[in-house]
């Protein structure tokens, strides 16, 4: 789910028959949101979107790329385009995570073809042209990681990413630079190959103050609770060349504060927020806060600031969170009551 222009927010519902919707924020205070479908699809969809600049929408099936276009009048309807079809597998027919926009509205995203691949989908220079296809880095399994999961653009069109397995098989970190010149490759560099000792399988990252990526583990280093998870800082090197400095900000030391961190968010004055998808007193999740130390010899401090109820209440949050109209966070549950087959959208107000 993501925010869009006027507060409203898009998601895609994935059980079939797929659909992506809006939901736009009341128009007085207390009103109920309104929501809507604007597609739907004959098959199962992948979970994330893009947005661009004049607030379309760019999602992925098992089997392409598309576009949703705002209808040009009140009251139309949004138009859907197949952008790219990957040919029944060809190419990759597991697409993890949508798309993300970068530089000149290129796109980009990952497959799990084999060991993995980055891909860019770049738009036509004349309307009504062809989308152009390229595959930027093929994983091999090897030191560089396989199964690529988050991806986002960093400065300067650099995309950065984790991988579910790595030459451990714990998984990586990584970033892909574009070319240096016109025409030439794209440049891999492995960010950081986990051990397991420090944890397992990233989660996503995001970008903090001096460039400091954040990530969540959904193995964490706690003897108590390895299952729990944990959230990580990965610092630039003083000098080109140099390594990034990996550190354990949090460990969940135990069920009971929570188990499978999602991908945290950048707060303000450096604040790192977050959901665990089980856990908590009831079993069934939390939002929490990691606050910065105060000194550098500091340490980190971890806040519990919900637990998702048991029964009759939204319940297993899962995705990232982000921030919304308002300045409060938003989310989605896996499911309400006792079935597996619903969900909430949420909003929270630290």
């Amino acid at each position: 789910m993501i925010p869009g222009p006027g507060g409203v927010l898009y998601g895609n519902q994935c059980e079939e028959p797929a659909t992506t919707y809006s939901l736009t924020p009341p128009t007085s205070t207390g009103g109920s949101w309104t929501v809507a479908t604007l597609y739907s699809f004959s098959g199962p969809c992948a979970s994330g979107l893009g947005i661009g600049r004049a607030g379309e929408l760019y999602g992925t099936t098992k089997t392409g790329i598309y576009k949703l276009a705002p209808p040009t009048s009140a009251g139309g309807a949004w138009t859907y385009e197949l952008l790219y079809d990957f040919n029944s597998g060809k190419y990759g027919s597991a697409i993890s995570n949508g798309v993300v926009v970068g530089p000149e509205g290129v796109l980009y995203g990952s497959t799990h073809t084999d060991s993995g691949t980055i891909y860019s989908l770049t738009p036509p220079k004349a309307p009504g042209g062809a989308w152009a296809y390229a595959t930027l880095y093929t994983f091999t399994g090897g030191s560089d990681g396989s199964g690529p999961a988050g991806l986002m653009v960093g400065l300067h069109g650099i995309l950065i990413g984790t991988t579910n397995s790595g030459a451990l098989g714990y998984g990586t970190a990584y970033s892909l630079a574009p070319p240096n010149s016109p025409g030439g490759s794209w440049v891999f560099a492995t960010l950081y190959s986990f051990t397991g000792a420090d944890g397992a399988l990233p989660s996503g990252l995001v970008f903090g103050k001096g460039g400091v990526l954040y990530g969540s583990l959904y193995n964490g280093v706690s003897p108590a609770c390895i299952g729990c998870g944990a959230v990580f800082s990965l610092t630039p090197p003083g000098s080109p060349g140099g390594s990034w400095t990996y550190a354990t900000i949090y460990s969940f030391p135990t069920s009971a504060g929570g188990e499978f961190p999602s991908p945290v968010v950048a707060g303000p004055e450096g604040t790192l927020f977050g959901t665990t998808g089980s856990g908590g007193t009831f079993g069934t999740g939390t939002i929490f806060v990691l606050a910065p130390p105060a000194s550098a010899a500091g340490s980190w401090t971890e806040t519990t600031l919900w637990t998702f109820a048991d029964g009759g209440a939204s319940a297993y949050p899962e995705g990232s969170l982000f921030f919304g109209p308002g300045g409060s966070l938003y989310g989605m549950t896996f499911n309400v009551g006792i079935g597996f087959e619903s969900g909430t959208v949420y909003s929270f107000t630290p």
